[in-house]
C-alpha cells in the first residue's frame, strides 16, 4: 500500500502544533513561569496604595494578561521555526513530492532527494486527526501524511488501519 503527496507549509505546521501542545514540557515550563511571576507580582501589587479588593483585581488582570502573552509566544515559536525551515532553499526535501509505502516489515519514504526505510518496531507512536496521519519516528519527529493524499475516506481508513496492524497498535 502506498500514497504519493507533497507536503505544504500547513502540513508541517499542523504537526508542530499537534505535537507541541501535547508536550508535558510546555506545560511544566509555562506553569513554572506563571507561578514565579505570580509570586513576585503579588508582593509588588499588594504593596500598592488603594483598597485591598482593587489590588487583587489588578493582580488577577495582570496574571491573565501574562498567560495570554505566554500563549501567544508559544504559538509564535513553532510558526517561526516552520517558516524559517520552509523559506530556506536548503530544505527542499521538506516540500518535495514523496511516496510513503507500507511493507510488511517497514515503512519506505522516498522522494527525489532520499529514500528511507523505517522498521515498524522503530515506530514510536501513531496518531490521526481529521486531516492528518502522524507516524512518529522519534519523540518529536513524524512522517506527516495529509488526508488529501487519499482518493477517498475508505483509502484513508485502510491506510491507517494497516499502519496500526503492522506497528502492532491494532485494536
Amino acid at each position: 500500500m502506498a500514497v504519493v503527496y507533497k507536503n505544504t507549509f500547513g502540513d508541517l505546521l499542523s504537526f508542530h502544533f499537534y505535537h507541541y501542545f501535547r508536550s508535558p514540557s510546555l506545560y511544566l515550563i509555562s506553569g513554572a513561569f506563571v507561578l514565579l511571576m505570580a509570586v513576585t507580582d503579588v508582593h509588588q501589587i499588594m504593596s500598592l496604595p488603594g483598597p485591598h479588593l482593587q489590588r487583587i483585581a489588578v493582580l488577577v488582570v495582570y496574571e491573565l494578561l501574562l498567560v495570554v502573552a505566554l500563549a501567544i509566544f508559544w504559538m509564535v515559536v513553532p510558526l517561526l521555526a516552520v517558516a524559517m525551515a520552509w523559506i530556506s532553499k536548503k530544505n527542499q526535501i521538506l516540500v518535495a513530492e514523496r511516496t510513503v509505502q507500507l511493507r510488511d516489515d517497514s515503512i519506505v519514504v522516498e522522494s527525489v532527494y532520499y529514500k528511507t526505510e523505517i522498521k515498524w518496531k522503530a515506530l514510536q507512536k501513531l496518531a490521526r486527526t481529521q486531516a492528518y496521519i502522524y507516524l512518529y519516528t522519534a519523540k518529536s519527529n513524524a512522517i506527516v501524511i495529509p488526508r488529501r493524499a487519499f482518493q477517498n475516506v475508505q483509502a484513508w481508513d485502510e491506510f491507517f488501519e494497516s499502519c496500526e496492524k503492522y506497528a502492532g497498535h491494532g485494536h
